[in-house]
């Protein structure tokens, strides 16, 4: 399923982001893509948030511990949900209302990485 937010929406949802984050930033692409495409077009995009799982810190551990591959699997899925549940929710509440209103068509929220399309 294509996932898409008009020209303007997008604008709205990195500018809340933005003010919602302690930093935010709009990458150069995108404020291109921006720029060039009409008000009422479709724009893809993907917001990152600042607060990521460290996974080095987790290999080192795992390594300290001699974990198992299950075990790792396991611990790294959990971290990532967690961390995804704990963040995204402003955000997801955000994008959700601008969805009902119309200038967001779809989304999908990620815990794989703490993003959101």
């Amino acid at each position: 399923m294509r996932k898409t937010i008009t020209r303007f929406g997008a604008a709205l949802l990195m500018t809340a982001v933005a003010v919602s984050a302690t930093a935010g930033t709009i990458d150069d692409e995108l404020g291109a893509v921006l720029a060039e495409t009409p008000p009422d077009r479709p724009v893809s995009a993907i917001v990152f948030l600042a607060n990521q799982v460290d996974i080095d810190v987790l290999e080192a551990e795992f390594t300290r511990l001699n974990a198992r591959l299950q075990f790792r699997h396991e611990k790294v899925v959990t971290e990532l949900q967690q961390l995804a549940a704990a963040t995204q929710g402003d955000l997801l509440d955000y994008i959700m209302q601008r969805e009902a209103e119309g200038a967001i068509e779809s989304h999908h929220a990620f815990w794989i990485s703490t993003q959101s399309r």
